[in-house]
């Protein structure tokens, strides 16, 4: 069993897989000045909950967008699972070519993402991911070219409401009809 974490801006996500198969997933919300200690706690109570022994975990990674939380991260895994964590860049994405002047500039995430549409035998696409930003990645005969990052939906509400006098933040649902009739439906 493998134990993946992505550390996004706005969330956390874990998994465990086994056999590459998702069997259990956590989401929580990202906190920039955690610090091993408590990711150590939360890895009790999120393994505890499954009745796992934290040995049954043969290998860990993590793909983050967050270099505050990074050496927090490896440390917690390697402390409580006794194991070293992969950590994903640009540099160790086995067979993915990178088509991109600046390599190390490329987010784990986006990464992440092309690879996991290659592994679901995608050789060419776009990615879109619906995150803090709205990411778009390009993949082309087993490469990757590059992307567009734009703001997220809730960034861009939350920006909206801030930069405007007579607009309120509200929340994302589908609205009762497309053409909204009043300012928050629109």
């Amino acid at each position: 069993m493998h134990l993946l974490v992505d550390i996004g801006n706005s969330h956390t996500v874990a998994g465990l897989i086994d056999e590459m198969q998702i069997t259990r997933r956590w989401r929580f919300n990202t906190r920039k000045d955690e610090t091993s200690d408590e990711i150590v706690l939360r890895l009790q109570g999120l393994l505890n909950v499954e009745a796992l022994d934290p040995g049954v975990i043969q290998a860990t990674a993590i793909a983050s967008v967050v270099p505050a939380l990074d050496e927090a991260w490896r440390s917690a895994l390697a402390f409580f699972l006794k194991l070293k964590p992969q950590v994903l860049d640009y540099s160790n994405c086995g067979e993915l070519g990178i088509e991109y002047p600046y390599p190390q500039q490329i987010g784990a995430d986006r990464l992440a993402n092309v690879l996991g549409a290659a592994s679901l035998g995608f050789h060419n696409g776009i990615v879109v991911d619906f995150g803090t930003a709205t990411t778009y990645d390009v993949f082309r005969e087993g490469a990757y070219c590059g992307g567009v990052i734009c703001p997220g939906l809730m960034t861009s509400i939350k920006s909206l409401a801030a930069s405007t006098s007579k607009l309120s933040e509200v929340s994302l649902q589908w609205p009762p009809t497309v053409l909204g009739k009043s300012t928050d439906d629109a």
